[in-house]
């Protein structure tokens, strides 16, 4: 599946994964290949995803926003995302 991470400035991440976890408002959301359609309002904290095939898996730490999943996409919008450990500011 396909996570992108944006925000108001930048598409700051979009790469393939197989698992996601969001911060939402009411805990942690885990996301697999496959799962149901939705839309939440998310928290600031950590969103945290494993890499498919060839790809790096990560952390972002995210401000208030939301998250979608649809037909294995997983789109998080947010205030602002740092890309972690590092602690950089990417969007």
């Amino acid at each position: 599946m396909q996570l992108r991470i944006l925000t108001p400035e930048a598409e700051v991440l979009n790469t393939a994964v197989t698992a996601v976890t969001i911060p939402g408002v009411n805990g942690e959301l885990q996301v697999l290949p496959g799962h149901t359609q939705f839309l939440t309002l998310v928290n600031g904290g950590e969103v945290v995803f494993d890499g498919a095939a060839g790809a790096a898996s990560g952390k972002f730490l995210v401000e208030a926003g939301h998250a979608e999943v649809n037909e294995d996409v997983v789109t998080i919008a947010v205030d602002k995302a740092t890309s972690s450990p590092f602690g950089e500011r990417v969007g």
